[in-house]
């Protein structure tokens, strides 16, 4: 097993039934939010892909959309995995395997291989381009720990048994990786994949991580601009 096995495409058993009649509305709402830069897809080879949006700016969106929380969740799963079998291109090995996981057989196999493929399709289309693809297969090969995703709250000490009282805000910031790849039978036979670290900023320290992330991105996007992107 090597850093590049690709992900088991067998479909989960709520993969296998349609998209809701919302379907096209949510995806529409996705490629809104990522042209808004409000949208993130968390790549972590081959485990997991998964959309990223705040939880308050996802909620607008379905109350003014009318759409139910539990229904986009639904439709949600399938479109990530949609975007997983886009950027590998196994749109054909997927639908076999879902004909045969739902043993669809005759005219309506064709008809039901249709309707996903359009739906791949759409999904392709709106939330699909070539530098996602790129971002997989670059943290494919990596062999170092993966960005998964980051969780925040903002924190406030009033006591602290050596200071009578701290009145200062402070962020506890949880980052969440994929664990460096290992071969190692423990990894094999289900040991942790993900694991993740607490730190905690104050505001000038934040100020300070921004600046440091604002060179790294500028230096990034002069290589960008030299090898071609």
């Amino acid at each position: 097993m090597s850093q590049e096995t690709k992900p088991n495409l067998d479909p989960a058993s709520d993969l296998d039934d349609e998209v809701s009649s919302e379907f096209e509305k949510i995806l529409k709402i996705l490629k809104e939010l990522q042209d808004q830069e409000n949208l993130f897809i968390s790549l972590v080879p081959p485990f997991d892909i998964s959309v990223k949006i705040d939880k308050e700016i996802r909620q607008e969106k379905l109350k003014q959309a009318e759409i139910d929380e539990k229904v986009f969740k639904n439709d949600l799963r399938k479109i990530e995995t949609f975007i997983l079998v886009s950027i590998l291109g196994e749109q054909n090995s997927y639908i076999e395997n879902v004909l045969e996981r739902t043993n669809i057989r005759g005219p309506k196999a064709e008809e039901k291989r249709k309707e996903i493929n359009e739906a791949i399709k759409k999904v392709e289309e709106k939330l699909v381009n070539e530098r996602l693809k790129q971002r997989y297969f670059l943290k494919a090969s990596s062999k170092a720990p993966s960005f998964h995703s980051l969780d925040w709250d903002i924190k406030l000490k009033i006591k602290d048994a050596q200071i009578e009282k701290i009145s200062f805000p402070y962020a506890t910031c949880k980052f969440r990786y994929q664990r460096e790849f290992s071969e190692s039978p423990l990894n094999l036979i289900g040991g942790k994949t993900f694991d993740s670290v607490q730190i905690n900023f104050s505001g000038d320290e934040i100020d300070y991580l921004i600046k440091q992330l604002e060179i790294i991105k500028k230096n990034i996007s002069q290589a960008e601009d030299k090898y071609g992107q």
